[in-house]
């Protein structure tokens, strides 16, 4: 749940964005308000509308979120109904003749948003949030006008937050590095960061050209994203800092490892390539499955233990996530 929630000066807790809380009701709508989802943010008449969803009866239902108190979202979603009606977008899923359910949702109303709803027509909710911290997790609570709570929902802690650091917000530059990226893969190198900056306080984000490593400083890394450049393509490569898998070696040896494939690999044929830091020179390429046989018939110990996991896991789309622990593990082990 990277970049969810944060913690204020007053010790309560907040969604970081109004975006976050968009993504989260978006994600429960069905859950927590028995409605059908329909689309978000969608453009009518100049105008963006939150959330769009079907109500129980079939009808319009249209939500307005707010992460602070706003004055004017009376008026705001009144202009949204009567742009929508004027179109009658998905009029094969709505049932126009019916009223219209609007729902605002915020932390706090402003008094003025009470005196306009008094002499309002449309059937206009006001629900005002909260995140109360119950122990080991946060619940969501959800109060009507009369400040009755009509709903509570666990969220479960982030990690980092949980383990008492929270992981800052990725920059502007590391989202204009992933833009070209299919939404699914910018995921998962969002997913990747957060792991690796809630492992340990000590890990840095460090721009490198045109890439991000992750460490101590220049010299003590455990991982890299680079994005390479060539008259046909952009190509995003990642790279971790591994055991070598070398039969020949005396000791155990990091090496910079390129995770060809990631992060769209679904079966067994990626590869692991040995690529030396200051060098264009790629090394020896290990395939996944030589790797298996190679460790298997390994008596080095802290191979076969280290990559155990890989070698007996049966879920391809694991194979990430147990290279990365690897990697976080050896890191610890050198630098911690």
């Amino acid at each position: 749940m990277p970049a969810l929630i944060v913690t204020t000066g007053n010790h309560r807790w907040a969604f970081s964005s109004e975006a976050a809380l968009e993504d989260w009701l978006w994600l429960n709508l069905e859950s927590l308000l028995h409605l059908k989802p329909l689309r978000r943010q969608y453009f009518v008449r100049g105008q963006y509308c939150d959330i769009l969803a079907v109500g129980q009866e079939g009808q319009l239902c249209i939500l307005e979120l707010k992460n602070a108190e706003d004055r004017y979202i009376v008026q705001q979603m009144t202009r949204y109904y009567d742009a929508l009606l004027a179109e009658t977008p998905f009029h094969d899923e709505i049932d126009y003749q019916k009223s219209p359910q609007l729902i605002a949702i915020a932390p706090r109303f402003h008094p003025d948003t009470i005196t306009d709803l008094k002499y309002h027509t449309l059937n206009i909710q006001l629900c005002s949030f909260k995140l109360h911290d119950n122990l080991s997790r946060l619940e969501f609570h959800l109060s009507n006008s009369d400040r009755q709570v009509i709903l509570k929902a666990k969220i479960p802690y982030p990690e980092a937050i949980a383990d008492g650091h929270q992981v800052p917000e990725p920059s502007r530059f590391l989202f204009n590095l992933l833009s070209d990226l299919p939404p699914e893969h910018q995921q998962s190198y969002l997913q990747m960061r957060d792991r690796l900056l809630s492992f340990d306080l000590r890990m840095q984000e460090i721009k490198y050209g045109a890439g991000v490593r992750y460490g101590r400083g220049a010299s003590k890394l455990c991982a890299q994203i680079q994005l390479t450049k060539s008259l046909q393509h952009k190509q995003m490569n990642c790279y971790l800092w591994l055991p070598s898998l070398n039969t020949h070696q005396k000791r155990k040896q990091i090496l910079r490892i390129n995770i060809g494939g990631y992060p769209c690999f679904t079966d067994h044929d990626f590869y692991l390539v040995h690529c030396p830091d200051k060098t264009r020179r790629t090394g020896q390429s290990w395939k996944l499955s030589s790797a298996i046989e190679l460790a298997k018939r390994l008596n080095d110990t802290f191979i076969l233990g280290e990559y155990r996991k890989l070698i007996e896991n049966d879920d391809p789309s694991k194979n990430f996530e147990i290279l990365l622990e690897i990697a976080l593990d050896n890191w610890l082990e050198k630098y911690g």
